[in-house]
Order: structure tokens, then C-alpha cells, then sequence
């Protein structure tokens, strides 16, 4: 069975050239800035399966983002006619579905998002992807390949060295190429955009090489402002100096745009209110975009903080889901019936949920599920993309790299500075310039650039052995030892149990129909601590998450090991003094955790082993029991 497609846009003479390859055919596709990548995507799939008859599980599709995936697949429900049936996964699902069912006894879960891929590479490598697949695999579509550094680079090139008969399209852009920090500085200039020669390398005869070069994003000369230099980041051999040059003329761009009201402003608060269109304020650094967040919701601003690619968040509606079924098995009809009184969205954003929760029971039993069986696969760490959206706000707050993928009719830039405002030993001209032009090619209508003080407190644990990769606020001068803050993410909160069953002194029930119904996005929370006494020689005291005057859970063993480490800038650890309160913190959203039946059992939530929790965000300031010792040492 086919979607009935909505008008989907004619192809130009380029798309064409891609769409109409055969499926055997190696195709590399570089793609600039909204110049219809995914459009041709969505009709290249259709023409594998309608035109060469290629079925939907001979055709594998692998992308770096939530954001590109989620994309991808809005589009194929929209405008797919015979590939509505064809399934996206980033790299890092995939890998863990495919390790999940080839090592079901591995907790995958666990286990650190680049040690599974290279766990998954040794697998394509032994020959053990046949034993996953459920057809044999006849082509690979591969998106954002510039991004491909490190072990995900290594995986790719695996599996298509394995799979050397099928065909495949991969697609990218190397002038969108923003995750060479995941490698060493040292090896980043060889590891970053290397996947374009090594494909050029290992097919030099079979391989086509086209690209899509209209934008059909921009609509106006302000969005349309740092288009004209994505050609030169494109080229292989463009120096530092070189790519300090293109970040001089894309700085000189940037500012030559309207300028954006200071946040705290009443005609920045009008605009970025306004239901008209959709927002984002894109960051340079996580801490920044912490700042800025703090800032807007101190101005009562609702928005949403985008989530990086790996934070996997199963949303509440999952554990209410299970809170209402009695049994283990759920038939269709039931699960709309629950989907109507939890408000879920109709139509085909529902099917995709349906969809999601059948491939993770496993049998292929489309009109039914076994709860059980979704459990089971969702502890493993078997979490669909679909199942990880975030909650829609029409003004987002992202780091550049976080919103890679995306875009927005209004776009605010923070503004970097010159490119000579960042050279150190460690800076790296490339990716300065590249994430300059990425952050000012996302807007469809409008670009703005805000010059926001650097704050001098803010800085990123690099320190430890090893760093916490925290943010943190911390003194200047003589008192450069002292801290201030620290930043508080999603995880934070213990999972372990749910809030009631182990140091909270409250109704573990009672506290899930408050997490269900009180607590929302945006609302204020913050830690106390319980006691003064650490919880071992390398950690903090307990601190509890309290909100509207209400524990709703406590901080995570490694919220507390962090915090200490943070905390401490000096030999006698043992005469540490710890705030009271760490404030200054949102939530993100309340998710859904899946655990132990046992504890659930034993907190009177039933025997599912599924509950609720909050995720506390926010670069947190400490507050102390005396006024005045701002650092609680004096």
C-alpha cells in the first residue's frame, strides 16, 4: 500500500540527474545550504522502490542528526508515493538496534555512544549484518556525510566496503561540516570532511559525483547573505588562512544585517513572542546558550532549548501509556483511544508513534503490541528516533551545531566576533568559519546578529582527570578558584528510582500524577541540599529537586561526583563548604524512564517498571546559608 502524496515540488534539472540513477548506481551528492536535499532524497527512494523495484527493507537510511532524520521522514509521509514504507535511523540507533539484536545479552544502553559504533563496525567487518537484515541490502543512502569523523567514519566505509554490489547515494556538504571536535586537535585537519576522498579513493571507477548547487530556502537578500561564500568552503585545499579569510567576509556580512534588541528589552520580548513564524537564537557554545536561556525565561519568553543528537528522552506519554493498560497486550484501536486522552497528535503523526512501538515489539504484528516485549526492547536501549521528539515551541535556543539541519524563518546570531577574537593554540580557523556560515544559512526570510557581552565567569571544566565537560561560573583574578555555578543537564536526576521510593519523603503515586499533570516546560526548579554530609570521599552531599515548594526527585551519583569535582579547587577537600540551594534551573520536560520491575513494584506504581522524572536544565548559581560568601568559604 502507497501514501496519497501531497503536491510535492517539481524537480529541477540537477535533482533529476540524481533521481533518476539506477539503483546499483555509486553516487556521491554534494548538496549546499537548502538546495533541496532532502526533496531529492524523498524522490530518489520513491524511484528505487516504484521505478527498480527495490522492497523498503533492501534499502538502508542513515543520517547524523534527530533533527535531519525527523526531516527526512516528514517529508516521505508527505510527499512519498511507493517509499512511505522505508525507515530512517541516525547512526547511533542504528547501530545500537543492530548490536541489540545480534548481542540481545548486552545492555547496549549502557554502554558509551562511540563504543558502540565501534562495537558495530567490528560486527559489519565479522559479516553479522546479514543475520540483522531482513532483505538483502540493494542500496544505502547516507546523509550528511561531512559530519562523518572518527569511529562513525570507520562504521560507514565498513559497511560499504561490505556491500560493495549494492548501490548507494550519499549526500553532503563540506562546508557544513561542524563535528571535527570530536576528534583530537592534532588529528582533526586529516579526520575532518575525509569521507569525500576516501569514497573517491575506494570507488574511482564506479563512482558519479553530482551536485545540487539552487537554494531554495533563503527568500530574501538578508537570508541570502553568506550564500555566495559556501563555494569556497567547499574546497579541499583551502588553508587556515584561507578559512580565516571566508569567516572575515561572513563576520563583515553577518553585521551589515539588522541588528537584534538586547534580550531583556521589551521589543526583543514582542518579537520573539510573536506566533508569526518560527525562531531561533543560535549560540556559539552550550554555555552561552544556557545564558541566553535563563535570560528568556527570566523575561517569561517560552522557547525551547534544542537537545544534542545523542541525548535520548522517551517522552511521559509512554510511561501514562503504560500507567492505563492493564494487561500486556494492546491492540490498536485501544492505543487511539489512549492517544485521545493524552492528547497525542491524529493522523500520521500518531501512525508514526504506532509504527514505532510495533518494530520495537518485534513479530510484525501491525495491529497489536505486546507491552512486555516493548519494554524489553526499550531497557536494552533499542529508543526509536521517532519516539525522541522534542516538544514543538515556535523559538528554539541552539548551539550552531545542535541546529544543523534545521531551519527557521527568523534566525538570531550571536555574534562570534572576528576571527582574530578567537585564535589560540587550540582554535580552529575551519570550523569557526564553517559553523559562522552554517548558523547564518538556517533562516528562510530574516537574519539579525545580537552582540552579547562575553561573560568573564563563564567558563568549561577542562580541568579534571577527567573534566566534567561542565559548564560552570567561576572568579576572575585572585579569586579565579572560587565557583559560582554550575551546569545542570537532563540527566541529572536520579533514575534509579522513582521520586518517593528511596530518600523522599513523600507518596511515590501521588508524586507521578504530580509529575504528569503539574509540571511543565519552562517551569522553575531547583536543588536543595538534603543534608550537609558527602555521599562518599569523591562526591557531594544529596541534593533533592524541588518544585513549586514539592520534592520531585534527587540528583544523580554523577551529578554529585561532578559537583564535587567542580567544587574542588584545593588539597583539603574535607573543609568544603556546599550552597544550600543551586538555582537558576527550567525544566526541560518530564520523561519517561524505563527500570526495574521490582522497584516499581515495591513504590506501588505496578509491575511495568516504567515511571516519570523530570529533567532539570539551567547553568545553576549557587546560594548560601550566610549572605555575603557568595563562594560559602569565608
Amino acid at each position: 500500500m502507497t501514501n496519497t502524496p501531497g503536491a510535492s515540488p517539481a524537480l529541477t534539472d540537477e535533482q533529476r540527474a540524481v533521481v533518476e540513477l539506477p539503483w546499483d548506481a555509486k553516487c556521491l551528492v554534494v548538496a549546499g545550504a537548502g538546495a533541496g536535499k532532502t526533496h531529492t532524497l524523498v524522490r530518489r527512494l520513491d524511484a528505487l522502490v516504484e521505478r527498480d523495484d527495490v522492497l523498503p527493507g533492501e534499502i538502508l537510511v542513515l543520517s547524523f542528526s534527530n533533527a535531519a532524520v525527523r526531516e527526512l521522514r516528514r517529508r516521505i509521509q508527505r510527499h512519498a508515493v511507493a517509499a512511505d514504507r522505508v525507515r530512517v535511523q541516525t547512526f547511533d540507533s542504528w547501530a545500537t538496534a543492530f548490536l541489540s539484536e545480534i548481542a540481545p545479552t548486552g545492555e547496549w544502553h549502557t554502554v558509551p555512544f562511540d563504543e558502540r559504533i565501534r562495537n558495530a563496525t567490528e560486527a559489519i567487518g565479522e559479516g553479522r549484518l546479514d543475520a540483522y537484515l531482513t532483505e538483502d541490502l540493494a542500496h544505502v543512502v547516507v546523509d550528511e556525510v561531512q559530519d562523518l569523523v572518527g569511529d562513525r567514519s570507520r562504521m560507514i566505509e565498513a559497511l560499504l566496503d561490505e556491500y560493495r554490489d549494492a548501490g548507494f547515494t550519499v549526500v553532503g556538504d563540506p562546508a557544513q561540516s561542524l563535528y571535527g571536535f570530536q576528534v583530537p586537535v592534532a588529528r582533526r585537519a586529516e579526520e575532518v570532511n575525509s569521507f569525500f576522498p576516501w569514497l573517491r579513493n575506494s570507488f574511482p571507477t564506479d563512482l558519479r559525483e553530482l551536485r545540487l548547487t539552487r537554494n531554495f530556502r533563503a527568500t530574501t537578500d538578508s537570508a541570502r547573505t553568506a550564500l555566495h561564500l559556501g563555494h569556497r568552503l567547499q574546497q579541499d585545499d583551502l588553508t587556515a588562512e584561507g578559512h580565516r579569510s571566508v569567516h572575515t567576509q561572513l563576520h563583515a556580512a553577518l553585521l551589515s544585517n539588522l541588528p537584534f534588541a538586547p534580550l531583556d528589552s521589551e521589543l526583543a520580548a514582542s518579537a520573539l513572542r510573536s506566533d508569526q513564524g518560527t525562531n531561533a537564537i543560535l549560540c556559539t557554545t552550550n554555555g552561552q546558550a544556557l545564558a541566553v536561556s535563563r535570560s528568556l525565561w527570566t523575561s517569561g519568553i517560552p522557547h525551547r532549548v534544542q537537545r544534542s543528537a545523542q541525548d535520548r528522552v522517551l517522552p511521559a506519554w509512554l510511561s501514562l501509556l503504560y500507567r492505563r493498560c492493564e494487561g500486556s497486550a494492546l491492540a490498536r484501536a485501544r492505543f487511539d483511544a489512549i492517544a485521545d486522552e493524552l492528547e497525542l497528535p491524529d493522523g500520521e503523526a500518531r501512525d508514526v508513534l504506532w509504527h514505532a512501538l510495533v518494530r520495537l515489539d518485534g513479530r510484525g504484528h501491525r495491529s497489536g503490541i505486546d507491552l512486555n516485549r516493548v519494554k524489553t526492547a526499550l531497557a536494552g536501549g533499542r529508543t526509536p528516533d521517532e519516539l525522541t521528539t522534542q516538544d514543538t515551541r515556535r523559538l528554539v535556543v541552539s548551539t550552531v551545531h545542535r541546529a544543523k539541519g534545521l531551519e527557521f524563518d527568523r534566525v538570531v546570531v550571536i555574534d562570534p566576533g572576528p576571527a582574530a577574537a578567537s585564535d589560540t593554540k587550540d582554535s580552529d580557523p575551519a570550523a569557526a568559519a564553517r559553523a559562522l556560515y552554517v548558523a547564518m544559512t538556517r533562516p528562510r526570510t530574516d537574519l539579525y546578529h545580537l552582540d552579547l557581552r562575553r561573560d568573564p565567569f563563564l567558563r568549561k571544566d577542562g580541568d579534571g582527570r577527567p573534566p566534567t565537560g561542565r559548564w560552570y561560573r567561576g572568579g576572575t583574578g585572585p579569586k579565579r578558584g572560587q565557583r559560582y555555578g554550575i551546569e545542570v543537564i537532563g540527566g541529572d536526576v536520579s533514575r534509579e528510582a522513582p521520586a518517593g521510593a528511596d530518600d523522599i519523603e513523600d507518596n511515590a503515586v501521588d508524586l507521578q500524577h504530580h509529575l504528569a499533570q503539574e509540571v511543565h516546560p519552562g517551569d522553575p526548579v531547583e536543588f536543595v541540599r538534603a543534608h550537609a554530609l558527602p555521599t562518599g570521599p569523591d562526591a557531594s552531599p544529596p541534593y533533592l529537586l524541588r518544585h513549586a515548594g514539592r520534592v520531585i526527585g534527587s540528583a544523580s551519583e554523577a551529578f554529585r561526583k561532578d559537583m564535587y569535582k567542580i567544587r574542588r579547587t584545593r588539597k583539603d577537600a574535607a573543609a568544603l563548604a556546599w550552597p544550600l540551594t543551586i538555582t537558576d534551573l527550567f525544566l526541560d520536560s518530564v520523561e519517561t524512564v524505563v527500570g526495574s520491575d521490582n522497584v516499581a513494584l515495591g513504590a506501588g506504581l505496578g509491575e511495568r517498571g516504567v515511571w516519570l522524572a523530570p529533567r532539570p536544565i539551567g547553568l545553576g548559581r549557587f546560594e548560601w546559608e550566610q549572605k555575603g560568601t557568595e563562594d560559602g568559604e569565608g
